[in-house]
């Protein structure tokens, strides 16, 4: 795949790396953080999402200094995963680090752009000092709920990670962004190829906080999982790693998932065009089969109802009759999953988002219905626009009939 992000866009002239990877969308570049962050063009980023060392896993230095292996997996030594830089810092060295790198990012980021950055319960104070003397404005924290946690006998249960918001300031209050989940509940990934390695789908939850079809970097790329998100989800996105073994791992995982991916995309629209081949006329053909949507030539249409969470439900029913009777396939997730989702509960909300997502993705257009336009209803609208997803509202969709008839 083609290189589209040009280090001439990213980075200041003179100081590109001597070695980095990429393709559509994506590159990551093989040095120390440190140093690249300083080298990046003035806000070029949208949001920054990252996983940085914790120099953490013990309350003694004799237990900080041991290896990233021996801290924090739990692998025998013939199946360990290869040890991580930058991990080694005691605490006050580790928070004037984080300090220097933050605060040079910020100039690598747009006005408003959210910061992101997971943490433990033993460097939790020092991130939200860093974040602040960097210069960033701390909004709070989110929970990332591992489910298995570590029962030790007069202790709390061990299973949480803390994700740290910052923004840069003023962020504007119109961002085409929703309300994400205070609690992200997913289990450890399995087959890991990084030690602390995080779940794909908690990072496409997490990403969500940036604006649709924006760029986002990730200073400690590790195993790639947030760039394979990013690009999955539509986003442009670059990473930095300094580990020789992760820079390697890391790049060819993104590659080869998203190669497989295109590949997967080829072999449906192929049997897509076989199918169409035996069953309809060459005319349906040329309706159906347009803009790489051959997959769904199969079944008819279906369009994605797009309403105020305040529309009644008589409402939005006489939106998806009218919409029926045009000859599409109304979905409307609001009325389709409510019934048995509680938005008030962390858990269920995520839940309502990943699949309004999911359903989105699979329809051939988005009706906006309703006089209003909310800010949930702005951010599916975003992502029809950035997945190239034809949006259109209820009147528009009846003159678009009028004409083909």
């Amino acid at each position: 795949m083609e290189n589209t992000l040009q280090l001439g866009n990213l980075l200041k002239e003179g100081t590109y790396p001597e070695e980095y990877t990429g393709g559509k969308n994506w590159t990551i570049l093989h040095g120390d953080t440190l140093k690249l962050v300083k080298a990046f063009q003035p806000g070029i980023f949208d949001a920054v999402i990252t996983d940085p060392p914790y120099a953490s896993g013990g309350t003694k230095q004799n237990e900080r200094n041991r290896t990233t292996n021996q801290k924090y997996s739990s692998m025998k030594a013939e199946n360990a995963l290869p040890d991580f830089d930058g991990d080694n810092k005691d605490q006050r060295s580790w928070t004037h680090w984080m300090a220097e790198w933050l605060y040079d990012v910020r100039k690598a980021c747009k006005t408003g752009a959210p910061i992101c950055l997971f943490i433990d319960w033993r460097q939790y104070p020092s991130i939200t000092d860093a974040l602040q003397w960097a210069g960033w404005i701390w909004r709070g924290t989110a929970v990332w709920d591992k489910g298995n946690p570590d029962l030790r006998r007069g202790a709390f249960a061990s299973r949480l990670s803390i994700l740290c918001g910052a923004v840069m300031d003023p962020m504007p209050i119109n961002r085409p962004v929703s309300c994400l989940p205070g609690v992200f509940r997913y289990g450890n990934p399995q087959n890991r190829i990084h030690v602390t390695e995080k779940p794909l789908q908690l990072m496409k939850d997490v990403i969500q906080i940036c604006e649709p079809g924006g760029r986002i970097l990730d200073p400690f790329a590790g195993a790639g999982t947030t760039i394979l998100a990013a690009v999955e989800e539509g986003y442009e996105t670059v990473g930095i790693e300094v580990t020789d073994a992760y820079y390697k791992l890391g790049s060819d995982r993104v590659k080869f998932a998203l190669e497989a991916k295109e590949k997967r995309r080829e072999r449906e629209i192929a049997r897509a065009s076989t199918w169409m081949s035996n069953f309809v006329s060459e005319e349906e053909k040329c309706i159906h089969l347009d803009a790489g949507k051959g997959s769904e030539a199969m079944e008819q249409a279906m369009a994605y109802v797009c309403c105020p969470a305040e529309e009644s439900r008589v409402k939005v029913q006489r939106y998806c009759r009218k919409i029926y009777e045009l000859g599409y396939v109304p979905i409307c997730p609001r009325f389709g999953f409510l019934p048995f989702l509680d938005e008030g509960e962390a858990e269920d909300l995520q839940a309502y988002n990943r699949m309004s997502h999911l359903i989105l993705k699979r329809c051939r257009m988005v009706v906006v219905c309703g006089k209003e336009v909310t800010g949930t209803m702005n951010t599916d609208i975003s992502t029809a626009d950035r997945l190239h997803i034809i949006c259109t509202t209820l009147d528009g969709l009846i003159k678009i009939k009028e004409k083909e008839s």
